[in-house]
This record gives C-alpha cells, structure tokens and sequence, in this order.
C-alpha cells in the first residue's frame, strides 16, 4: 500500500499518493464527514468495498477520528463567528450606484473615485 499524505479542510479528508515529483496528483481517497447522522449513513453506504475498508481502518487507528471533527468544526464555526463580530463593517449595496454619486461608503467622494476603483 502507498503512503499517504492527508489534508483536512474542516469536514473533508483527502488522501493523496506520496509522490514528490507528481504536482497533479490525484486523491485516493475522500471522505466527507456529515454531522448529521442520517446524511452520513446514507453516503457511507454509497462507499465502495476499498473505501470502506480504508474508512475502517482509519476509524481503527485513530478512534477519536469524528470526535476531532466536531470540534474543529465547532471551533472553526467560533473563529468566525467572533471574526465577523470584530471585523470591519464592510457596506452592503443595496441599489446600483452610478459613477457620479456620491459614494454609499461615506467618504464624500464620487463613487468613481472612490470605491468603484477598490472593486475594479
């Protein structure tokens, strides 16, 4: 069996070859976990014989596997909450603005010389 490297993406696992000339390297394997219990029975079962034995095995070496995912999750989902909690408060648009008035920021500017240049 080939090594592996892995990357988590909150829920996501990817498994790709350990190849170190190959940069368009293909996953092996890739499994997306669903917190949602009847989600997640039903694209497990949708896994093929070596997906499931993979996903075995995985669950066999590192038991506490979906638990660390509920908590990465949990603690990504916090991060950003709190993010756009403290992050700039960026204007929303609601209305097409034309070039010459006045820009929705609150700068005074046009808006051609103020944030249309940011967007473009």
């Amino acid at each position: 069996m080939p090594r592996t490297a892995t990357s988590w993406i909150r829920e996501l696992l990817v498994f790709y070859p350990f190849e170190l000339d190959d940069k368009n390297l293909k996953p092996i394997f890739t499994y997306t976990y669903y917190f949602d219990e009847n989600k997640r029975s039903e694209e497990d079962s949708k896994l093929a014989a070596k997906e499931t034995d993979i996903l075995l095995g995985l669950n066999q070496s590192v038991p506490n596997l979906f638990e660390i995912f509920k908590k990465r999750y949990k603690q990504g989902k916090s991060l950003g909450e709190d993010l756009l909690k403290s992050g700039p408060k960026i204007p929303v648009f609601e209305d097409k603005v034309k070039p010459n008035d006045s820009c929705p920021c609150g700068s005074g500017k046009k808006y051609k010389k103020c944030c249309a240049n940011k967007l473009n």
